[in-house]
């Protein structure tokens, strides 16, 4: 069973961390609530357990019935079943819905409100198909087909999510930051209701695996771990939360066994259920029924008398990005031999590369990515006789179609004897030149000063200052504090499309005691694009790329919508050299230069051949492969 298999067997581990965003933090409460969670009684619920697995159970309030998960026809699919103010369970059924009718593997479903949830299933990614967070809606009376949650999107495994009471928040298990552990994430419910400013529980973190948490509210967190101690591998913990920092997790010691226990989720104040894989159960894991004997006491404790202030000298940080291109052709036919490579991940709505070899290498990928997205119609014309790149081919074309319902009829394949693959198509949109080129970020302040203090700083035992989602922090101990920070474009890679600057502080009083509060700083984004410029034997020039073949260019979209750039200040041009392995007696070279001076109205001695091209390559670096480099020398 894929869960089991994965979960148990191979150990994954999640994290979550949940950070307050506020200027100043006073810890007021008058009461700490101490939950004594006793879970007593487990018995197996045999009714709906079958010999396979079953696992991943979610009480649906607005429906007032029980999801779970069970693989018992082969596949993990959502069964129903309800139960009584006694704990009895009727007959479950498998769900008929569409959502249930999905080819993949789904779990793990939980409810952001009557008509939409959330839930597991498998995604293809580039490597490998990856559990991740998909999306469902109830129209009808039935939960629709899931699409993935495009903004919890990743190339690793998002498993086993569970939505906040408010649903503001989702908590789930992720090997995000590394490929071999688990830990516990969350994320948030921003106001356009995309989930993002995703971030680990460090509080719950160990060098075991974290899975498959369970909100019972805002601040009460169940999970299972395999790093926290206990009878078996993994047991069963709570956490709470107080003062906006996640407690040290207690064991349910009454539930937890020599074996694996998780899947933990409360169905009302008296019950819980859970799945284990005790050897006295029907199969692999199968489902138990919990029955709670709480006392929730209330113990006073003094008001906390530490208060944090944190200043830094600007509300606001102006942060400039430049963005300084090239232009490359997105070639219409291109050889068979540069496909025989290993494809990068390649972001949807890519507009722009870091480099000539990024376009050489996902070509493919970048074509499919365009087609998806403008619903545009091609044929691939290549020699089909060449088996290990017919077999590229087609594995993108089915990860595509796995990927995106819209790519299923869009790609067509044909045979000829060329070995170039020729693309063909009506739409000429498709070959709009690719940007090359990089980021540049400034920063108005480049230092910023922040201030720490708190009173009575006898009270201040350590803390320490970071900026969140970069790794730069810094750890005091003496109050008054003050550091100075620069502000560098490597070190803040990760807040390249944030609108918020997070400086988060972490404090410790003498008594132990966590405080935990962030200052927010906005950040003012503004972008400027321009071609790069660059200077070669004392002229100015612009440089773009081109790919050969050069042949039939009557029909040639790509070469075409280069030109179209250039003719866009055909005025300004002085004069174009080409630059390569070229041959002036070459038919096709002769026939492009005359097409490039036809097209821009330039006369045929102002398109020329660069004869020694070793000036170029000691100054700006070798020429590609089978490119040809355009140096347009502007007036």
């Amino acid at each position: 069973m894929f869960y089991f298999n994965f979960c148990i067997k191979r150990t994954s581990k999640y994290l979550l961390r949940f950070t307050l965003s506020m200027l100043t933090l006073t810890l007021l409460p008058k009461y700490i609530y101490s939950n004594q969670q006793d879970w007593g009684n487990p018995t197996n619920i045999r009714l709906i357990n079958s010999p396979k697995d079953d696992f991943a159970p979610c009480w649906n309030s607005y429906e007032k019935r029980l999801y779970f998960s069970s693989d018992r026809k082969g596949k993990s699919k959502l069964y129903i079943t309800e139960i009584d103010e006694q704990g009895n369970f009727t007959e479950p059924k498998e769900l008929s819905d569409p959502l249930n009718k999905s080819t993949t593997n789904i779990s793990y479903i939980s409810f952001l409100s009557e008509t939409e949830a959330i839930l597991n299933a498998f995604r293809k990614g580039y490597s490998q198909a990856y559990l991740n967070i998909f999306y469902t809606q109830r129209r009808s009376g039935q939960w629709q087909k899931p699409i993935p949650l495009d903004s919890l999107e990743c190339e690793c495994f998002m498993l086993h999510p569970t939505v906040s009471k408010d649903g503001n928040f989702v908590i789930f298990s992720s090997n995000l930051d590394d490929p071999n552990q688990l830990d516990l994430y969350i994320a948030y419910k921003r106001e356009n209701g995309v989930w993002g400013n995703i971030e680990k529980i460090e509080e719950l973190s160990t060098d075991g695996d974290e899975i498959t948490p369970f909100l019972a509210s805002n601040d009460t967190l169940y999970f299972a771990s395999n790093g926290f101690g206990g009878p078996g591998g993994f047991d069963l913990f709570y956490s709470v939360r107080k003062f906006n920092v996640w407690q040290s997790p207690t064991p349910l010691s009454q539930l937890n066994t020599r074996y694996d226990e998780s899947d933990f989720a409360v169905i009302n104040d008296t019950l819980a259920i859970f799945a284990s894989n005790n050897i006295e159960g029907l199969g692999g894991l199968d489902l138990y029924l919990a029955r709670r004997i709480s006392k929730e006491e209330v113990v006073s404790e003094p008001i906390p008398k530490l208060d944090l202030s944190i200043s830094v000298q600007i509300p606001i940080l102006r942060v400039q990005q430049e963005f300084e291109y090239e232009l490359a052709q997105f070639p219409q036919m291109f050889p068979l031999d540069l496909l025989n490579q290993k494809y990068e991940p390649i972001p949807l709505n890519s507009n722009f590369l870091p480099s000539l070899d990024a376009l050489i290498q996902n070509y493919l990928v970048i074509l499919f990515q365009k087609v998806s997205l403008n619903k545009i119609e091609i044929t691939l014309s290549y020699d089909t006789t060449k088996k290990e790149i017919d077999g590229q081919i087609k594995k993108l074309v089915e990860e595509f179609k796995q990927k995106i319902d819209s790519f299923q009829n869009l790609v067509k394949i044909e045979h000829n004897n060329s070995d170039y693959i020729i693309i063909k198509t009506q739409k000429e949109e498709l070959f709009e030149p690719i940007q090359i080129g990089k980021f540049t970020s400034t920063y108005e302040p480049p230092i910023l000063e922040i201030s720490v203090n708190a009173r009575p700083a006898s009270l201040l035992s350590s803390f320490e200052i970071s900026i969140r989602g970069t790794e730069i922090n810094r750890v005091g101990y003496n109050i008054p504090f003050s550091t100075s920070i620069e502000l560098k474009q490597d070190s803040l890679s990760g807040l390249s499309s944030a609108d918020t600057l997070f400086i988060d502080l972490i404090a410790k009083d003498t008594a132990g005691r966590s405080y935990l509060m962030s200052y927010p700083i906005v950040l003012n984004r503004s972008s400027v694009f321009y071609k790069k410029t660059i200077s070669f034997q004392n002229k100015k020039i612009e440089r773009y790329y081109l790919f050969r073949p050069f042949s039939d260019f009557e029909n040639r979209f790509d070469l075409k919508k280069i030109l179209e750039k250039l003719a866009e200040y055909s005025q300004n041009i002085k004069s174009i050299q080409l630059v390569g392995k070229l041959d002036s007696k070459d038919p096709e070279i002769i026939e492009l230069t005359g097409q490039i001076a036809n097209y821009l109205h330039l006369s045929p001695s102002q398109v020329t051949l660069m004869q020694k091209t070793s000036d170029y390559e000691n100054t700006l670096g070798k020429i590609p492969p089978r490119c040809i480099i355009l140096l347009v020398e502007i007036k």
